[in-house]
């Protein structure tokens, strides 16, 4: 099942399988590896890849536990 979320700090990917986040989108949160990344769909650009779970706000009902990843997120 598909969780939706909302990104709250951005994210630079360094590499091909990482997808661009900023602040205000919204993704499809496919999977969830190691509570640090997510793999998930930028519902904004449409690209699928993956992303730092500590740039994510949660909108399901149940949280997902989050490990340590802030270093990676751009605080704006």
């Amino acid at each position: 099942m598909l969780k939706n979320g909302s990104v709250v700090a951005a994210f630079k990917a360094i590499d091909a399988e990482e997808i661009d986040l900023v602040p205000g989108q919204h993704l499809e949160i496919i999977s969830t590896h190691e509570n640090t990344w997510g793999f998930g769909t930028n519902v904004e650009t449409m690209k699928t890849g993956y992303f730092p779970l500590s740039c994510v706000n949660f909108e399901s009902e149940e949280p997902i536990k989050q490990d340590s990843t802030e270093s990676l997120c751009i605080l704006i």
